[in-house]
């Protein structure tokens, strides 16, 4: 690099910066210090990993709105509603 060049990325900012990323340390932190702390944290499912878990609860909550967001994606691009 120059000395005019400026780095415009830290490393692992993707922890905190993709949706997915941010919610899996989010989980992690909730099991590690109880979900009392974590009741601004919506039920979140990450696909295809957690198919199975959706499934089960939009069985059981029929009628229910689901928010379906790309793990990557910026200025809601790609955002549906299901």
């Amino acid at each position: 690099m120059t000395r005019f060049q400026k780095i415009n990325h830290f490393p692992k900012s993707t922890e905190m910066t993709r949706k997915d990323n941010m919610y899996r340390n989010l989980a992690r932190l909730r099991e590690a210090h109880g979900s009392k702390h974590f009741l601004f944290l919506p039920k979140t499912f990450i696909l295809p990993a957690e198919l199975d878990q959706l499934k089960t609860d939009m069985t059981e909550n029929p009628g229910k709105k689901w928010i379906v967001k790309p793990a990557s994606s910026s200025q809601g691009k790609g955002i549906f509603i299901t």
